[in-house]
């Protein structure tokens, strides 16, 4: 489909790499003259002919390039040792990359901290390439710290590049401390600070463990009741038997990221007293640790919307669901809660967040503009961030703050009008390399656009050919034309003609014609001639619309099914599509594609006809399934939920807490936890008996429950109490009761 594609890349700002090849331009004081209005055959552009301002189309630089100078030239106590791999990176030659193209061809400057910067008195370990204004650093000396940029100009004008601050990077030791041993009782909660020692870029705080014998030893902490925030504060939730490590120390680790270098400090190990009490039950992160036994696991909620695990914002999870982790947005802000479903509420925390921003661009920067002389232009660094940013323009790399005598401009907020472009030379006309800055006190935004002043009528860049639209969608068309000023285009339906038609017409700043239907119809079918004018001529173009059915699917008898565990499940997809379209079909379940989940359970087959099987399902196989048909020009779905039912899963940890010889009694402790597609509740839990193995085997009695158990939304904690008259060796097992069946577990 050529609609959104008729050389979309010339002029505009995201695109200027492709401009750059095709641009090289030369002064020009008389109106150039392109095919007779009203052509339909398509003739090249000489772009030779086009002077132009310099324009950028190098990879952008980073704001900060780090490096770091040799072992041996160190000074002011930093520490670049300690590394653990791959410090070579550091000592590599790096580069500030500066290329533009423009017509004449530009000649390249670089300032540092806003003086000119001589490159040729460090001729021994810097360079500037030949092809373009690269800079390149062979090695380093700590004065080379500071801030660059480059100028690319010509007699049209000067372009700025973005700043780079090259900075060194480093690292220094932690406060030297013997390792210390932590007397804490079992079942407590326990919490440790870590302050990181000064670094450039700062250093990322975790922690780990680490042998005292063996250096080189290094392991990540894995556990669900042990967390730890980035402000280096590790959480011991309860302190565990496990939690005793003979041989390893916790260690606070700190990780400079541009060194690749670690330092350690701040080591511990725990001497575990048992008490004889019982025990009580941002990217930007929030964290809700709370300290019981067994381990606490929140909910989280945005908004009042609870924060699934395949959640469409982009939220993740660490810690075992205890850290919530998101990359901020707008969309994130608001109000958080953490709630602790078999907790009391007193325990739920609530989180209001409020999101700051560097700038950031509305709808892209300003484009390059090519106009005539006499036209009124206007620039738009429409840029949104918290606090309000702030708008300055410059020309040619100097500030606009008021207008000199001949000029004719005003800015208003984030708007540059000039009105009444005049040429000159040297900067002396309108034409020029105009550069604006949006700043908050986050960051800021810089970028490069040129007004460039000529003569030229209308060219149709490209001729139109046949495109598609599907009948009841909204649809888009277009012409793109060249022209200098931009064109005024306009649209005539030959058949149908668009009187009565619900649409409407644009031009946006590229220079591009826009039909938009609200919604086709099968009469809309026929050719459409744009037609681009300006006050030196006109060009045309045809276009021809194409009407196709659009793609639908049957929806499935109910939205919700019961399906019994075991027996083979069909689905089946049909599309009915148009003729001329090819229809494909994809399964996803649970959002998954079938291919993926084929992955984990190798039971789902696609047939021939697009119907989907599902061998041997079971309530793993619970959840919502969807088939999507699509087309190159739409797609249908449809959607339902199916609950596999199914036995439940066996129990797990039971174990005989306590015997009682002397009442004959026995405490047996065990937990039950449902899957996540778990769909059929457990109704009852069963303990079973043998009073002696050797004499009544095969013959199991049945205790009735005697408590409640604890339950969540997932997961059940009991203690029974079974009593038994004689004193002999007991065996016992558990059952479980859903609706329509049971399992044992012995």
């Amino acid at each position: 489909m050529w609609r959104r594609n008729l050389l979309g890349s010339i002029f505009h700002p995201r695109n200027t790499n492709k401009l750059s090849t095709i641009i090289p331009l030369i002064p020009l004081l008389f109106i150039l003259t392109a095919s007779l209005p009203g052509a339909l055959t398509k003739e090249k552009i000489n772009w030779k002919h086009f002077p132009t301002p310099p324009h950028f189309v190098h990879y952008p630089n980073p704001q900060v390039i780090y490096f770091s100078l040799d072992y041996s030239k160190q000074t002011n106590g930093h520490s670049n040792g300690g590394s653990a791999g791959g410090e070579a990176h550091h000592f590599r030659e790096k580069t500030l990359r500066c290329a533009a193209h423009g017509n004449p061809p530009p000649m390249y400057k670089w300032r540092k901290d806003n003086v000119p910067f001589q490159t040729d008195m460090f001729r021994d370990r810097i360079s500037v390439s030949r092809l373009n204004g690269s800079l390149t650093f062979s090695n380093f000396a700590e004065e080379d710290q500071g801030v660059y940029q480059c100028m690319a100009e010509n007699d049209n004008g000067t372009a700025f590049s973005e700043r780079i601050t090259l900075q060194e990077a480093w690292i220094r030791q932690f406060d030297d401390y013997e390792p210390e041993t932590v007397v804490v009782e079992l079942g407590d909660p326990y919490s440790r600070n870590c302050t990181p020692p000064e670094s450039n870029p700062p250093a990322h705080v975790f922690w780990l463990f680490r042998s005292p014998k063996d250096n080189q030893f290094l392991q990540a902490i894995n556990s669900s009741h042990i967390s730890s925030n980035e402000q280096g504060t590790i959480f011991f939730h309860n302190v565990q038997e496990s939690d005793f490590k003979d041989s390893r120390f916790y260690a606070c680790a700190a990780y400079n990221s541009e060194l690749k270098e670690y330092k350690f400090s701040n080591q511990f190990n725990f001497a575990i007293q048992r008490n004889k009490r019982d025990r009580l039950n941002t990217i930007h992160k929030l964290h809700c640790f709370f300290s019981g036994y067994p381990d606490p696991y929140p909910n989280w909620y945005h908004n009042g919307l609870e924060i699934t695990q395949n959640n469409s914002k982009g939220f993740t999870f660490e810690s075992y669901g205890k850290t919530l982790v998101f990359n901020v947005t707008t969309d994130h802000l608001g109000k958080y809660e953490c709630k602790f479903q078999s907790h009391a509420s007193a325990v739920d925390r609530v989180f209001n967040v409020k999101v700051d921003a560097a700038p950031y661009w509305h709808d892209g920067p300003p484009a390059h503009t090519n106009t005539s002389e006499g036209e009124t232009v206007v620039f738009d660094c429409k840029t949104s961030g918290n606090p309000a940013p702030v708008v300055t323009f410059y020309k040619n790399g100097v500030e606009m703050q008021k207008p000199r005598q001949g000029e004719n401009w005003v800015i208003e907020g984030s708007r540059l009008t000039i009105y009444d472009v005049k040429k000159g030379l040297n900067g002396q006309g309108d034409n020029a390399v105009y550069q604006c800055k949006s700043e908050n006190k986050h960051g800021y935004l810089w970028t490069n656009f040129y007004l460039n002043l000529l003569a030229f009528q209308p060219k149709l860049l490209e001729e139109p050919d046949i495109t598609e639209a599907i009948e009841g969608k909204p649809f888009t068309m277009s012409c793109k034309f060249f022209a200098s000023p931009l064109a005024n285009v306009t649209w005539k339906g030959e058949c149908p003609v668009l009187q009565g038609v619900d649409y409407r017409s644009s031009v946006d700043q590229f220079g591009v014609g826009w039909l938009i239907f609200e919604e086709v119809k099968p009469s809309y079918e026929g050719e459409y001639k744009c037609t681009g004018a300006n006050k030196y001529g006109t060009a045309s173009g045809t276009v021809k619309l194409l009407v196709r059915k659009p793609t639908s699917l049957e929806p499935f008898a109910e939205p919700k099914m019961e399906k019994q565990a075991g027996l083979p499940l069909k689905l089946a997809c049909e599309a009915k599509h148009d003729e001329n379209l090819e229809v494909k079909y994809e399964w996803t379940i649970n959002g998954r594609s079938v291919a993926e989940k084929q992955l984990d359970r190798d039971n789902y087959q696609v047939l021939a006809d697009n119907t989907l099987l599902v061998v041997n399902p079971t309530q793993l196989d619970s959840g919502s399934y969807s088939c999507i048909a699509s087309s190159k020009l739409d797609a249908a779905s449809k959607t339902v939920y199916i609950s596999i039912e199914d036995v439940p899963m066996p129990v797990y940890s039971a174990f005989i807490s306590r015997c009682d010889t002397v009442g004959n009694t026995a405490t047996i402790q065990f937990e039950h936890l449902e899957p996540a597609g778990g769909t059929v509740p457990v109704k009852e839990f069963w303990v079973r008996y043998l009073a002696d193995p050797e004499e009544d085997s095969g013959r199991w009695k049945t205790h009735q429950p005697l408590s409640e158990p604890l339950t969540t939304k997932r997961s059940v904690t009991q203690k029974e109490r079974s009593r038994h008259p004689l004193p002999f060796p007991c065996t016992f097992r558990q059952l479980r009761l859903p609706n329509h069946c049971e399992e044992q577990y012995w």
